[in-house]
């Protein structure tokens, strides 16, 4: 996984189901899972809580429930020492907040994760939050915000000196132009992300590059995703480690199976297996747990 996830990442925490009329049906009720998230005392933990609780709410149709756990997480969030992290956490909540209306409450976290930027020294974490934050801008219909971000976010990117994760950063970028929909902009970032990637010289960081690269371009629907991917198979292919080059074809096996190209996924996924016997069992542990999962993601 990615570093400098949590801002999106936290956000499936709301994919669950609520229970009716405040409670669960089996279990705490939800005031009691409440004041359960309000004793965990690591704040990462407890912003992760707080927003599961709160989607439940939401779907119980408690809003006043929902609004103060989410105003929990927020606080919560705040508590964080690291500034990146501090960021990530308070761009999942205003998400949250968009997504339930709260958009007075929105603007106001989003205040404080453009404060919290301030302080990331990194661009290679500033970057992502960055995005985040345009993210929940353009929700709020606020796209000259959006944009504005998206560009600040674009021009901390170009600045990352190792290419690698320049890539990544650029890539992160073209997501947001596209989750904003500014398709000129991602086009044109996601072009140079592409270009860029193919000069990364290690084989395994470049198959790895493509991938994600590849990936991404299908969920925006690009035909392009096909060759993208490809190419991040040729890169995995010119790989001479033995257990590097099945992590990579384990990781294209992933993005093949997300697509529900099943057969090409197996394919990639038999020839890892088949790497991992060339592998001292003593490090190969790993990666038959990543082949096996992928595997059963596809059943």
């Amino acid at each position: 996984m990615k570093k400098y996830a949590l801002g999106w990442m936290i956000l499936t925490a709301l994919g669950m189901t609520g229970c009716g009329g405040g409670s669960s049906n089996t279990g705490p009720t939800l005031d009691a899972q409440y004041q359960q998230a309000m004793q965990i005392t690591s704040p990462d933990a407890k912003v992760i809580k707080l927003l599961e609780v709160a989607g439940k709410q939401k779907t119980a149709g408690d809003t006043g429930g929902a609004n103060k756990s989410l105003a929990s997480a927020s606080l919560a969030a705040g508590q964080i020492a690291d500034p990146a992290s501090r960021a990530n956490a308070l761009n999942g909540v205003a998400y949250e907040q968009v997504k339930f209306n709260a958009s007075t409450e929105a603007k106001d976290t989003l205040k404080a994760v453009r404060d919290t930027i301030k302080e990331i020294e990194s661009a290679q974490a500033k970057v992502p939050n960055l995005v985040d934050m345009s993210v929940s801008y353009a929700r709020l219909g606020n796209a000259d915000a959006a944009k504005a971000y998206l560009e600040e976010a674009e021009s901390d990117a170009g600045g990352i000196s190792e290419t690698r994760y320049r890539v990544d950063a650029l890539l992160r970028v073209s997501i947001g132009y596209f989750r904003c929909e500014l398709p000129a902009e991602s086009e044109r970032v996601m072009s140079t992300t592409r270009e860029l990637a193919a000069t990364i010289a290690d084989h395994r960081h470049r198959s790895d590059a493509l991938a994600e690269i590849g990936d991404a371009l299908r969920k925006m629907s690009s035909p392009d995703a096909p060759v993208v991917l490809d190419e991040a198979k040729a890169a995995a292919d010119q790989i001479d480690d033995n257990l590097s080059k099945a992590f990579a074809l384990v990781n294209l096996g992933s993005k093949q199976a997300g697509a529900q190209n099943y057969a090409a996924a197996k394919a990639l996924l038999d020839a890892a297996e088949e790497l991992s016997g060339k592998v001292d069992a003593s490090i190969s542990g790993e990666l038959r747990d990543d082949i096996n999962q992928v595997r059963q993601r596809m059943q």
